[in-house]
């Protein structure tokens, strides 16, 4: 598959799937995006690339492997579909990422979206309780400490009271190592936690995780 346009083309085709590379001002975009499908496209057995076409416009071509389905049996084919379904299979569900660094809202955003969840961002505690009182949500993805009088343990404590039924879905993503009890508090509730900065593939399998723990009857 090819997409082209007729822009001005790329600044750099070479850099556009590194990450955080991005063109745009700061503030407008985490340089994710690109490398996130990268990610995606490799891991389904395929590549993609990007240059400037001659005639002008800027090009990504897509190859993909044929699914080597036809001459399966069937228990092959069960068995194909079983190790499939655990390593691509999308995150169906809803998540709020809660963080007072707009760039790391994004950032998370961008990859459960990739990934295929639903996800509501909170630039702090009282932001995100207000979109609790709205609705609910399978996934919280939570800063442990964050200005505005509302931390992500205080977070925790408010859906403890008010809707129980999600606590299980809570993950702190924190670059606080301990010092002020904090590590002692993610042990006590059993919750899991990914420390800054992360790299995608644990931040991804921890969401994984978690997704898959909510699947299994409490």
């Amino acid at each position: 598959m090819a997409f082209v346009d007729n822009g001005p083309g790329m600044k750099n085709s070479k850099q556009v799937f590194d990450h955080f590379y991005t063109t745009k001002p700061v503030g407008q975009g985490t340089g994710l995006g690109l490398s996130i499908a990268y990610a995606v496209i490799q891991r389904h057995g395929g590549r993609i690339a990007a240059d400037n076409p001659p005639d002008g416009g800027a090009r990504f071509t897509i190859e993909l492997p044929l699914a080597p389905m036809r001459d399966a049996t069937p228990e092959s084919r069960e068995q194909l579909g079983v190790e499939e379904t655990a390593v691509h299979a999308p995150l169906v569900g809803s998540v709020l990422v809660v963080d007072d660094e707009p760039t790391l809202v994004d950032l998370q955003k961008e990859i459960l979206e990739a990934l295929g969840a639903v996800v509501v961002g909170a630039a702090s505690g009282r932001e995100a309780i207000e979109q609790l009182r709205r609705r609910s949500f399978d996934l919280i993805v939570t800063d442990l400490r964050m200005p505005g009088g509302v931390s992500g343990q205080d977070l925790f404590r408010w859906v403890e009271s008010n809707a129980p039924e999600s606590t299980r879905g809570f993950v702190f993503v924190t670059g606080d190592n301990a010092g002020d009890g904090s590590r002692d508090f993610i042990d006590s509730i059993w919750a899991r936690c990914v420390m800054k900065p992360f790299a995608m593939d644990d931040y991804v399998r921890t969401m994984r995780e978690t997704f898959d723990e909510l699947r299994r009857p409490s």
